[in-house]
This record gives C-alpha cells, sequence and structure tokens, in this order.
C-alpha cells in the first residue's frame, strides 16, 4: 500500500518534470504573422514559414498561396494554419 501511495505521488511531480519541447509541434500554438515575416515587408516567403515553424510543406504553402505570388498575405498565412489544423 506504501509503494502505491508513493507511485501515485510521483505522477504529477513527473508530469510537470516534462520539458516544453516534449509538446509535439502540431499542439503548440503557430507562430504570429509578424513573427514570421522577419523582414516586415508584409509577406511571408517559404523560407520565413519554414524558418520559424517546421511543419510547413510545400504543398501547404502552395495551397495558402491564393494568388500564386510565392509570397503569403497575413490573410493566406492565417488562412493556411487554419487549413493545417492551427
Amino acid at each position: 500500500m506504501r509503494i502505491r501511495s508513493l507511485a501515485i505521488a510521483c505522477v504529477p511531480l513527473a508530469v510537470l518534470a516534462l520539458p516544453a519541447a516534449a509538446v509535439p509541434a502540431s499542439a503548440a500554438e503557430a507562430p504570429k504573422f509578424e513573427t514570421v515575416d522577419v523582414n516586415e515587408d508584409g509577406l511571408v516567403t517559404f523560407a520565413e514559414a519554414t524558418d520559424a515553424d517546421d511543419e510547413w510543406t510545400e504543398e501547404a504553402f502552395s495551397a495558402a498561396d491564393q494568388d500564386d505570388d510565392d509570397a503569403l498575405t497575413e490573410e493566406e498565412y492565417d488562412a493556411g494554419l487554419k487549413a493545417r489544423g492551427q
């Protein structure tokens, strides 16, 4: 009985000890547009997107790029995140 109590008491401590990196990227909040737009030109390139968030694929980026200019506006970026489930 004493061992069981000790084990139950340790579970919350183990959960608190998990590093933030243990949270899957899909569960984490995606970076905001303003953070990703490093050069502050109002557009996010594929390089900027993948530097900030490695879950962007070429396919997801292209699908979000509605005007096919190889960059995402804030609206396209937000829609792309929504399509990815973030």
